[in-house]
């Protein structure tokens, strides 16, 4: 294997990677969090109040603000889009590229450093939080950052290390609460433990960073103070007397473990203690069974050798994800997005396996076996991006044709002009990952999100807009791609007869977003239905195999329709 020409090429691919998955940030924004975090956003950028956050104009406590503040921030300088949204949580993905290459590179090669940043960006779980966009996305960046960072100041003493890390958590603080802190301390404890560096974990520039890290929530803290703890006769999310602060540090983390949270108690989606066990292995997918082939042999060569720290070079990438997956295990309440902040460490171990144990040792049995799983790889993603692009949205534009030449010419081209293990098992399956992230931006999603009739129904009324309009929806028909997609002025309200005929008296124009079913009553309630806007839609967070078949699609397709009225 030449190492010169293969880190050129592991570059340029890392490039292509990030390149490709920028088409990802024009895909419409996906129901539940990412419209209700754009939609918050949107709103905060029209208001010059950045520490209290509203939601339909009511308070909103839950996720902490540096997501809102970054994309509000975004929408006042590039306008309202989609895109713009996604954008600074965009910047913070290519953050963590960066910082998976250089913590990799500490301990590693150049070679072993740029595979593990092939493997982080060129994951499912990379694909996932550049599309649809939660405030993981800037978590995951802020965190590797910050644990590149420490490292580098464990070893030199840097005080520009120091700083930057300590900015890093403060980042991460502000986009998921006192997990921003907790997770580097895992991960680094863990490290400095076993490697028997005493003197790394009780080291008095630590009250340094303590310092800047209350600087920068400090403003979050007393937004928080005067929103909440101020008004204990404020009702939020069905309690009242809530504290912002106590929330925000204790409630919103820990208490989905001992059961304070509503996560986890009055809202319980049924997930066991073995929910990220599974979710693992798609999240990381296709690289999954290196991490947990790595996870095994660095287990194997600790028993052996007694945990002596000369053992391994490092122990913050398998000890620091094992405790994270344990940590986010004991939640009450999972969803796969939680396991994103140890996709760097995941890649980390990945990499570390792939170039000791198979590369450098040239092991022939441990070669077969990867070429087998590659080319079932291989295989499995050719089959399900000709699966979506002629059986599931079989639109026969000019666009699916070159996909579909593009995805299946990219891999054979790749395997019959490639030599060696490295080229033959490795540059089909990145052409492979490339393409079918190509069909599910460019083909996929886009037809997908035509069945989102709030985004369309959004779209009609800010086309139509002529000053200030108020929509109603019924309790089966609302989310908040409808607010995003209509730029609306003021929240939508629950639909009353009276209060529709009190807008139409102020000349406003009023609207109605519902299901078909609810069609007869509107109109037995006398008011003049001046058109009548109809739309197939379906929840596509939850795609089903009959939605996917477009001959029973028919058969679960809601109707809503979008009503104008008229005097």
């Amino acid at each position: 294997m030449n190492t010169e020409v293969n880190i050129r090429v592991l570059r340029r691919i890392i490039v292509a990677f990030v390149i490709i998955l920028t088409s990802g940030l024009f895909i419409p924004l996906i129901n539940v969090d990412a419209a209700q975090y754009g939609e918050i956003s949107r709103e905060l950028s029209r208001t010059s109040d950045w520490t209290h956050i509203f939601l339909r104009g009511q308070d909103y406590l839950d996720k902490p603000p540096l997501h809102f503040w970054l994309s509000a921030l975004s929408f006042r300088i590039f306008g309202i889009h989609e895109w713009s949204y996604k954008l600074p949580s965009f910047l913070f993905f290519i953050l963590a590229v960066h910082s998976v290459i250089r913590m990799t590179n500490i301990f590693y090669d150049r070679r072993t450093s740029l595979i593990a940043g092939l493997f982080f960006c060129s994951s499912a779980t990379a694909f996932l939080m550049t599309n649809d966009v939660r405030t993981d996305t800037i978590v995951v960046g802020c965190v590797a950052f910050s644990v590149w960072k420490l490292l580098e100041w464990s070893r030199g003493r840097a005080w520009t290390d120091l700083f930057a890390a300590s900015v890093g958590i403060g980042l991460a603080m502000l986009a998921k609460g006192p997990m921003g802190i907790i997770f580097p301390a895992f991960i680094l404890g863990v490290h400095f433990i076993f490697k028997r560096e005493w003197k790394n974990i009780f080291r008095w520039e630590y009250l340094v960073m303590l310092f800047v890290i209350a600087l920068l929530v400090f403003p979050m803290c007393k937004g928080l103070y005067e929103q909440f703890d101020l008004h204990p006769e404020k009702e939020v999310n069905g309690h009242q007397s809530v504290s912002g602060l106590r929330f925000y540090f204790w409630t919103q983390s820990f208490g989905r473990i001992t059961g304070e949270s509503d996560w986890g108690t009055k809202y319980d989606n049924g997930a066991t203690a073995f929910f990220f066990t599974h979710t693992f292995l798609w999240t990381f997918a296709p690289w999954c069974l290196l991490t947990i082939a790595g996870i095994g042999t660095t287990v194997f060569s600790i028993i052996s050798k007694r945990c002596s720290a000369s053992s391994l070079k490092e122990f913050f990438s398998t000890g620091g994800f094992l405790l994270l997956f344990l940590a986010l295990s004991a939640s009450r309440y999972k969803l796969p997005h939680y396991l994103y902040v140890t996709t760097p460490f995941a890649s980390v171990i990945a990499a570390v396996f792939f170039c000791e144990k198979i590369l450098e040792r040239n092991n022939i049995l441990l070669q077969r076996v990867i070429s087998v799983i590659h080319s079932i790889i291989i295989a499995a993603l050719t089959l399900c991006s000709m699966f979506l692009l002629f059986y599931v949205f079989p639109d026969g534009s000019f666009l699916s044709k070159a996909l579909a030449v593009v995805s299946v010419s990219s891999v054979f081209f790749c395997y019959y002009f490639s030599f060696g293990f490295w080229e033959k098992n490795m540059y089909p399956l990145i052409a492979a990952l490339m393409s079918f992230y190509l069909v599910l931006s460019l083909h996929f999603y886009p037809h997908l999100l035509q069945y989102s009739s709030s985004i369309k129904a959004g779209k009609i009324i800010a086309q139509n807009r002529k000053g200030r309009e108020t929509v109603f929806f019924t309790e089966d028909a609302t989310d908040y791609t409808l607010d995003f997609y209509g730029r609306l002025d003021d929240p939508p309200l629950i639909y009353d007869p009276a209060l529709v005929r009190n807008e139409l008296n102020n000349g406003k124009k009023t609207y109605l977003y519902t299901s078909m079913s609810e069609l007869p009553q509107v109109e037995n309630d006398g008011l003049t239905i001046k058109k009548i806007t109809e739309f197939d839609d379906f929840p596509v967070q939850f795609l089903t195999g009959k939605f996917l078949s477009p001959a029973s699609r028919g058969s679960v397709l809601r109707e809503r329709i979008l009503l104008e009225f008229g005097k």
